[in-house]
C-alpha cells in the first residue's frame, strides 16, 4: 500500500490546496496536514485494494513463477472488512 499512498498523496494535497479550511493560521495549517495524511492513507489503501490486488492476482495467474509456488496476494478477512 505505500507505493499507491506514494502515487495518490500529491493530488490529495492538490486537492486540499484549493479548499478553505475554517479558524485562524495555526488551526487550518492543523486541519489541513491531517486531512492530507488521513486521505493521502486512506486513498492509498483503497486504490491498492482496487487496481493493485486485483493486478497482482491477474498476474500471478497469467505469469505463474517458476519453480516455486506463487506468493499469495494478502486478502483481508471477513471480520477485517467492517
Amino acid at each position: 500500500m505505500s507505493y499507491s499512498t506514494y502515487l495518490w498523496h500529491l493530488p490529495v494535497g492538490r486537492l486540499l490546496a484549493k479548499t478553505p479550511f475554517p479558524g485562524s493560521p495555526g488551526t487550518a495549517f492543523l486541519l489541513r496536514a491531517t486531512s492530507y495524511v488521513a486521505l493521502s492513507l486512506a486513498v492509498g489503501a483503497g486504490m491498492s485494494k482496487v487496481i493493485e490486488y486485483p493486478v497482482l492476482r491477474w498476474r500471478d495467474r497469467r505469469f505463474p513463477a517458476r519453480g516455486a509456488a506463487p506468493a499469495p496476494v494478502p486478502v483481508m478477512a471477513q471480520e477485517d472488512r467492517a
